[in-house]
């Protein structure tokens, strides 16, 4: 989801084990960073999608599709999305 919304992955390395340690330790950057059009409410959505703690994650794809439709606002070009 990351990469839908920003045209990039939330880490980027020269190797695998550089990557894996990113995901492992740092927070990735907010989708605004390569995507400034976004809306925060989505940004927060996909944030909380690839939250590290488990616990902090939504819990299924219902919880994902119903967070989203509700962060994306009803006019302009995100209108088709959440119908």
């Amino acid at each position: 989801m990351y990469e839908v919304f920003t045209g990039r992955l939330p880490f980027l390395a020269q190797n695998v084990f550089d990557i894996l340690s990113m995901h492992a330790n740092q927070p990735p950057e907010s989708p605004r960073t390569y995507n400034p059009m976004l809306p925060d409410a989505v940004a927060e959505v996909v944030l909380r999608a690839i939250e590290k703690d488990r616990g902090n994650r939504y819990q299924s794809a219902i919880e994902i599709k119903e967070a989203l439709v509700g962060a994306i606002p009803e006019t302009g070009r995100w209108k088709s999305f959440s119908t």
